[in-house]
């Protein structure tokens, strides 16, 4: 309520009254402010990185390869970080942020010889929003098997986020889950991303961790209707059992996704196939492939 509040008072040119707030509540929110203008900084750096610079030409040609579109790109401000230890720390001290700050947002790490490195280093960037599109938080994937024995990374919780109670891609996703009384489950970044691409807008997905009631709630403030579409392998069905499990408690009508051959949903790239060969309409794929089935398993 209080946002559809602001948005009409918005548009209508008239300015809400102010809840008052003691000295230390305003001193958290200016904080908070300055946490975000930061986090958005990073994530302007990190896309020129990959947009603008010869260091992101590897991560251009890897997405080509998965047949992400530059306006895909754009649409959900995907980023690079280049070889090296400290590119991002040597930016942000140029425009004043402090090392506690960096630290505080999880964008750098504290070596035991006490110099600073940075958290993601040779990484595709996922910036992750929250409901409005505020840059909380950050993902990293490497490209490049080699370079990392850990393939994904994300930001630690901060006073911004907190993995459990947010969901990629939900910015995005609002209107169009809105318009289909739906929203569809993913797995990862990837995935909602080419669901996006390719006309399926009310997607998103948890945030390296199992899915939690906190983010069925999310879901729940614009749809109590939910699709699931995880990985087809063991894991992915454990998490599937869980994630109905939860929707359950919480109200939700929930159903499983089937994909042919336990694909993942960004199988134009997982199996070598393209998306719209499998489903001229991916949309209506999606919602012909759904099959009720009972909301807790035992």
């Amino acid at each position: 309520f209080v946002e559809a509040a602001e948005k009409l008072a918005k548009r209508a040119g008239v300015r809400l009254p102010e809840k008052e707030m003691t000295p230390e509540q305003r001193k958290v929110l200016e904080q908070r402010k300055r946490y975000q203008q930061i986090n958005e900084l990073a994530a302007r750096y990190y896309h020129s990185v990959l947009m603008k610079s010869n260091m992101g030409q590897p991560y251009r040609e890897y997405l080509k390869q998965r047949q992400i579109s530059e306006d895909t790109i754009v649409k959900f401000r995907l980023g690079a970080t280049p070889a090296g230890w400290d590119n991002l720390y040597r930016e942000m001290k140029k425009r004043g942020i402090t090392e506690q700050e960096m630290l505080d947002l999880g964008l750098i790490s504290q070596t035991k010889k006490g110099t600073y490195v940075d958290r993601f280093r040779q990484r595709l960037m996922f910036p992750i929003c929250d409901e409005k599109g505020t840059v909380i938080a950050f993902g990293g994937r490497i490209i490049d098997k080699d370079s990392s024995p850990q393939k994904y990374l994300n930001s630690p919780d901060t006073p911004l986020f907190h993995k459990s109670r947010n969901l990629y891609g939900l910015h995005l996703a609002r209107a169009g889950i809105r318009n289909a009384d739906q929203a569809i489950i993913v797995e990862g970044y990837m995935d909602v991303i080419s669901c996006h691409q390719h006309g399926i807008t009310n997607a998103v997905a948890p945030l390296g961790t199992a899915f939690t009631p906190e983010q069925g709630k999310l879901l729940m403030r614009n749809t109590y209707q939910v699709g699931i579409s995880f990985d087809g392998d063991a894991a992915g069905v454990k998490a599937t059992m869980r994630c109905l499990d939860i929707l359950s408690d919480l109200g939700c009508s929930a159903r499983v996704i089937q994909i042919p051959d336990n694909a993942d949903p960004d199988i134009q790239y997982a199996d070598d196939v393209e998306f719209d060969v499998l489903y001229p309409d991916p949309e209506l794929a999606f919602k012909t492939k759904m099959a009720d089935i009972p909301l807790s398993v035992q």
